[in-house]
């Protein structure tokens, strides 16, 4: 069978000869290695890839070693396994996590939609559905993540290459154990039997000494998990089994092991609220309301309200201006206003400067034409100012800033000065003015420099510019000189920034004015006639709403218990089994297999966890599976 491989942009070259490859693919590693001998019929591209059709083997090139001592080269990269387990499926959802329902075929193409993958791929839609009918992700990587959900339907994800594309196929577990179970007669193997297993999780969480979260996880004599939950789904600690009321096994029959988890961070839930609470129009703000996808936190709202006055209030004479009655501003409609003076306001001049002048000049006033206006502060610019801590916009903007600069006779603000850094890029692509500006470029020289070749002797002895003459472009060997301007240090200067600042304008008898009030209106007249209210601000009270709203829990044990239902299930394997087999038996990983060791009796059955595959020269493949 052929082992096509394809230029950087996946299109088909030809086909590699002669060649070594390693593959592992499953649990983990996922990757392979090519090696092939060097020559320049073995030459494949960055990104390429190399695919065996119809099969699950090769991947993505991601380096390439070549060695004179072995005379070979090396590939190696991603299989498709680990391809998608380039990509992270991140939680979108107001609890934290992702959660995906449907046709698992169709929750893989909307996972690889979001990282615009789908070119990479085809689907195989004739194959059989499988439904999830809930499952929830929270930053796994794509492949260990679809294998996580499709574990719980007993189904698998097979690759194939197909044409340079993957296809995709999603389908039932086979269980092999039944119909074909392998014995010591056919094959050698390895195989245990565990019966003893632990039947009791001690499960650490977070916290110090009495307030240390704590949960016990227990099993059946037959290694099944036992109740743990009070309520399902659970929200908060109360609805997890703290005591031992499901423990089962006990004295000799016990095994007990502790499972220190200390970084099982919490939870925050939201759970309905179903009914309204007693104390709803005190305590409503501390609920939640689920808007466009996210939890948001009732704010206090307030209203106004006018309340009519019955009588004079006591600072009615200086602050009249603050209350309010009633006036038609439009045919049927009626506003409240601020109650005012018909009278014009008196202004006396001022003889003497007030002694609070420089900070209260603006209640004073000063005569613009026929009207009194508030007096104008004196405005002035470039006024420097020491910024302490370093600016936001610092990296960007820093030439806004100045330090202080002493040329002999006074002080100076300059602006900030960037730093230059110089750096060196490789030639990958000869330079259009090569021929006739090569000297202007760089070499890196034994000594680990970079030396113009316009300097450098060696060039100039044995190339004349003037004559047309210049050295031979090689990739990789020369090098373009770039110079980069950055922030300097903020905190090696003490810098400033320029602001304007506005202050009291000088004092000058006979210019300034003070105000004073001719009289006020008559509380009695205007109570009589439209009311004298009082402007307050009322909490608003939103109307209660089943499922609208929403109360925050926190759940310390759901990390926890997830996490220690993986570590018993780990510790619980009963039956193992080291297997080593040729490619006439193949596996998908996810397919059970069983086996039988003929003197003992033992039998063990596990899903295989892990492919690794061996190739030499086309067609001797050798596949080991763990399980």
């Amino acid at each position: 069978m052929d082992l096509i491989y394809t230029d950087s942009q996946k299109k088909d070259i030809g086909v590699v000869k002669d060649y070594t490859m390693d593959l592992a693919y499953g649990s983990d590693e996922n990757n392979f290695e090519l090696v092939v001998p060097l020559s320049k019929d073995n030459i494949i591209e960055y990104d390429a890839i190399v695919y065996m059709d119809g099969t699950e083997y090769g991947g993505f090139i991601d380096e390439r070693i070549v060695s004179t001592t072995s005379s070979n080269m090396t590939y190696k990269g991603r299989t498709p396994h680990g391809f998608l387990n380039s990509y992270v499926i991140y939680p979108n959802g107001p609890d934290g996590y992702r959660t995906v329902t449907g046709d698992a075929l169709n929750i893989l193409i909307d996972i690889l939609a979001g990282f615009n993958l789908l070119d990479y791929f085809e689907f195989d839609t004739e194959a059989e559905s499988i439904y999830i009918d809930s499952f929830k992700f929270r930053y796994e990587y794509i492949y260990d993540g679809m294998i996580k959900m499709l574990s719980t339907v007993n189904a698998k994800l097979i690759l194939i290459w197909h044409n340079g594309k993957i296809k995709v196929t999603i389908k039932t577990v086979s269980n092999y154990s039944e119909e074909q179970e392998l014995d010591s007669s056919q094959l050698l193997f390895t195989i245990g039997n565990k019966e003893n297993c632990v039947n009791h999780l001690l499960c650490l969480g977070q916290g110090e000494l009495n307030d240390r979260k704590v949960i016990s996880l227990y099993t059946n004599e037959n290694g099944f998990i036992q109740p743990y939950l009070v309520n399902d789904p659970p929200y908060e600690d109360s609805d997890y089994v703290l005591d031992n009321t499901y423990k089962l096994l006990s004295g000799k029959d016990e095994i007990c092991q502790i499972y220190d988890y200390p970084s099982a961070s919490p939870v925050e839930k939201y759970k309905e609220l179903t009914e309204m609470p007693d104390n709803w129009f005190d305590v409503y703000e501390q609920y939640y309301k689920l808007e466009n996808g996210s939890y948001t936190q009732n704010e206090t709202v307030y209203e106004d309200y006018y309340q009519q006055l019955t009588s004079q209030p006591a600072d009615w004479a200086s602050n009249y201006s603050d209350y309010y009655t009633l006036k038609e501003t439009s045919p049927g409609v009626w506003e409240y206003i601020n109650i005012s003076s018909d009278l014009i306001d008196q202004y006396a001049l001022l003889n003497t400067e007030p002694p609070n002048w420089a900070t209260t000049y603006a209640s004073y006033f000063e005569l613009d034409g026929d009207n009194y206006i508030p007096a104008v502060g004196v405005t002035t610019s470039n006024n420097p100012e020491k910024v302490i801590d370093r600016p936001n916009d610092w990296k960007d903007n820093y030439s806004s800033y100045y330090y202080q600069f002493n040329d002999g006779t006074q002080i100076l603000y300059k602006p900030a000065e960037g730093v230059s850094k110089d750096r060196y890029e490789w030639q990958t692509h000869k330079p259009s003015d090569w021929n006739t500006n090569w000297d202007s470029y760089y070499v890196l020289t034994m000594y680990g420099q970079y030396q113009q070749l316009g300097k450098l002797e060696y060039y100039t002895r044995k190339y004349n510019k003037d004559k047309g003459q210049h050295p031979k472009w090689i990739k990789n060997q020369f090098y373009t000189k770039f110079t980069d301007t950055f922030a300097p240090d903020f905190y090696k200067k003490t810098y400033y920034k320029m602001v304007d600042k506005t202050v009291a304008p000088k004092f000058e008898q006979n210019k300034y004015y003070y105000a004073t009030k001719a009289n006020y209106p008559d509380f009695i007249t205007i109570h009589d006639d439209k009311g004298v209210y009082k402007l307050e601000k009322r909490r608003s009270f939103p109307q209660y709403e089943q499922g609208k709203y929403f109360r925050k829990t926190i759940d310390n044990f759901e990390t926890l218990v997830h996490s220690g239902i993986e570590h018993l299930t780990e510790l619980n394997k009963s039956f193992t089994i080291e297997l080593k087999t040729n490619a006439t038996i193949s596996y998908d990983i996810g397919d059970i297999i069983g086996a039988r060791e003929n003197i003992t009796g033992i039998q063990a059955w596990q899903p295989v966890k892990k492919k690794i595959v061996t190739i030499e020269n086309e067609n001797d493949i050798k596949v080991e599976y763990e399980v």
